[in-house]
């Protein structure tokens, strides 16, 4: 199976290098939730198309990792101010001393392309070390528990499980292929239960995992909440609603 470095670096790279602008609920949470004068770090930024964005928006003080080098070539390219600090980075590893940002911006399900449960925990420590007290943190992620309120993706899990239980596979069904590739087109790979996949979060677990390193769930929602121009407060209220699309979660770092 291709891993997703590869896929990033190939297939994908183009669309992910050369995209601008930011989609509605990105667009959404930034305004609602993040300080222009406050220093920003984006992780997994890719061709720098969010705080390409954000600069636009009057937001200073702006930064971005990427592990692949060549994103990261590009998003200087594109950074035609020169103002953004772009580096190549390990989410796992970074190089910024604690509490440099003001606030931390992890979306793109980002830490949903990082295989292993440990890893991703590591990089949520990360994260929060390097973000200061009181400061806020964007994350985005798909959930299986959102993905389950769709008939038609139940019967595709179930299919995917069926297939795994026939090659006698261990792998989570929280793993599970992309369907679509390069924006839009159909990845037949995922038929076949092939890559790329992503690691597809229970809310549960997701909320468990950043309070253990300090981030309070302050809002969430998914697409459908954000269409309708709010996220709820608490986890208890979502049982109670529709869920569409991409998991969006703020949470705000609590005094250490």
């Amino acid at each position: 199976m291709i891993s997703i470095d590869d896929f990033f670096s190939t297939t994908e790279f183009d669309f992910w290098a050369d995209k601008d602008g930011l989609i509605f609920p990105e667009k959404f949470l930034i305004e609602k939730y993040l300080d222009p004068q406050k220093t920003t770090l984006e992780a997994g930024t890719g061709g720098g198309r969010i705080l390409l964005a954000m600069q636009e928006l009057g937001f200073q003080a702006l930064s971005g990792f990427d592990y692949l080098s060549a994103f990261i070539d590009r998003a200087k390219q594109r950074d035609i101010s020169g103002n953004i600090d772009f580096s190549v980075q390990d989410a796992i590893n970074l190089k910024y001393a604690d509490r440099s940002f003001g606030q931390i911006i992890y979306l793109q399900q980002f830490i949903c392309f990082l295989e292993g449960q440990e890893t991703v925990l590591k990089a949520l420590q990360e994260a929060s070390r390097v973000l200061q007290p009181g400061g806020k943190a964007l994350f985005s992620v798909v959930s299986l528990d959102v993905r389950k309120r769709s008939w038609i993706h139940r019967l595709y899990i179930s299919y995917i499980s069926i297939l795994r239980k026939l090659r006698t596979s261990n792998r989570s069904i929280q793993y599970l292929p992309w369907l679509t590739i390069e924006g839009h087109k159909f990845n037949f790979n995922s038929l076949i239960d092939g890559g790329p996949q992503a690691y597809w979060f229970r809310i549960s677990e997701l909320a468990q995992m950043l309070s253990s390193v300090n981030l309070q769930i302050i809002a969430i929602g998914s697409n459908y909440q954000i269409n309708q121009g709010k996220m709820c407060s608490h986890l208890d209220e979502l049982p109670k609603e529709p869920l569409k699309g991409i998991l969006y979660v703020v949470c705000c770092k609590q005094n250490e």
